[in-house]
């Protein structure tokens, strides 16, 4: 706050100096009585000024001339995308800085892919709430991860049969422990040829385990949202410079996973917000038109894979914002166009090319 009380003082200094000398002793005291309000006046002036500028710089900075949007990006309430509590370390070698998403509104997912035959994988899940080992054709033990005992299942290579949810086929490895009070990881590994071998050995997920820290680590800054639809709260998001979803979920119900799976996707919400360089749409049935704040928003009948309205916002030529409701939501216009007037461009937009 230095250069804000030079200001103040600067200030009052000028406003004083520019009052004349007494030259009787009643025009002394008026002119203190002068100087006093004078300087008072110039002080509410000058604060007035320091916190209008205050508040600015806190709520919003210019972002590519075009657009303002939040200085500080928000990380709590309905509408924001929570960062994951911990940061993952180096990659094993082969492997690129994961893709971090949010799994649940209590857990977030870390998958690197090599993509060059036969496709290892590695996914990272943290989550707050307690994580159990898989179920399968493997052998369980015990390993020592700092002070930490976790849970290691390993199945060899061998032919994948009927294969689902929490029962794992082979090859695969897994790392499963209790970080810290309210903090579980789970490090998996994998790949598509189940006969071969993996690369990947237990002393690797050990070692990418005790490269975990307590960093926080946010996703990156896509889409903003003021606020959530009316009783839902982010429940999913993922970022890639392809495109963007995020889903809004029942707060009653959030464990619906984004990730259930590697290789297995389901960004579908109550509602869900995607960005896209298509708006997705052969010949849909319009319906109206809103003005939201900034935006525009086109309301389709039914698009994607929900039954309920679509809202599509052109952010430019080259792309949308797509907004799909549930039919079980029923939420008006007027509830629509309040929140898709509280979607901003993040500092890092970067979509579709």
């Amino acid at each position: 706050m230095n250069e804000v009380d030079q200001a103040v003082r600067w200030m009052l200094t000028e406003k004083a100096d520019t009052v004349a000398e007494p030259t009787t002793l009643l025009a002394g005291v008026h002119t203190k009585i002068r100087r006093r309000r004078t300087r008072r006046r110039a002080l509410v002036s000058a604060l007035a000024v320091v916190a209008i500028l205050a508040a600015g710089t806190v709520a919003w900075s210019a972002d590519r001339g075009d657009r303002l949007v939040p200085a500080e990006r928000p990380t709590e309430g309905p509408g924001s995308v929570p960062p994951s509590p911990v940061s993952v370390g180096r990659m094993p070698d082969g492997f690129p800085v994961p893709l971090l998403a949010l799994d649940t509104p209590d857990s977030w997912v870390y998958t690197a892919d090599t993509r060059t035959a036969p496709n290892p994988w590695i996914m990272i899940r943290v989550s707050r709430k307690r994580l159990v080992p898989s179920e399968g054709l493997g052998t369980y033990s015990s390993v020592r991860v700092d002070d930490r005992r976790a849970d290691l299942y390993v199945v060899p290579p061998r032919p994948q049969r009927m294969l689902s949810g929490n029962f794992k086929g082979g090859p695969y490895l897994e790392l499963t422990y209790q970080r810290a009070s309210g903090s579980w990881i789970q490090i998996s590994t994998s790949h598509s040829a189940d006969t071969v071998p993996l690369t990947i050995t237990a002393d690797d997920v050990v070692a990418l385990a005790r490269g975990i820290t307590d960093q926080q680590d946010p996703l990156t800054d896509m889409l903003r949202f003021a606020t959530s639809p009316p009783g839902l709260t982010m429940g999913g998001a993922y970022t890639t410079p392809q495109g963007s979803n995020y889903k809004f979920v029942d707060p009653e119900k959030p464990d619906d996973p984004m990730f259930p799976d590697h290789g297995t996707r389901v960004p579908f919400g109550l509602v869900s917000v995607k960005v896209r360089a298509t708006a997705e749409h052969d010949d849909p049935v319009r319906v109206s038109t809103l003005e939201a704040g900034r935006w525009t928003a086109t309301k389709y009948r039914s698009l994607g894979y929900r039954e309920g309205p679509t809202y599509v916002v052109k952010i430019d030529d080259h792309r949308w914002i797509t907004v799909e409701t549930d039919e079980k939501t029923a939420y008006d216009d007027d509830e629509m166009a309040r929140f898709i007037s509280g979607i901003s461009l993040g500092t890092e937009f970067d979509c579709c090319g």
